[in-house]
């Protein structure tokens, strides 16, 4: 992951697309980000593990987490809400 998203900063800083940011990772503190992206009225976020491979299908590995789902974390990669 941490390649990829060199590669996709390099990329977005070339070809600057209007609506498209690029997005820094955050490897501590997801909960505390779930909130503030709650106040902001964002859809979510994406957890994954830093070390996962891209997958071209869904996997535990990659969760995406919407603000309007009760019960996600994200630590353990483990759902309590429902989808």
């Amino acid at each position: 992951m941490v390649a990829r998203k060199a590669a996709l900063k390099r990329l977005l800083r070339r070809v600057g697309k209007p609506g498209v940011r690029f997005t820094e990772h955050f490897e501590e503190q997801g909960e505390l980000l779930f909130k503030k992206l709650e106040a902001m009225q964002v859809e979510g976020m994406v957890c994954k593990r830093k070390d996962s491979a891209y997958a071209f299908t869904r996997s535990r590995l990659w969760l995406k987490v919407k603000t309007w789902q009760a019960g996600v974390r994200c630590k353990n990669e483990s759902r309590t809400g429902s989808d």
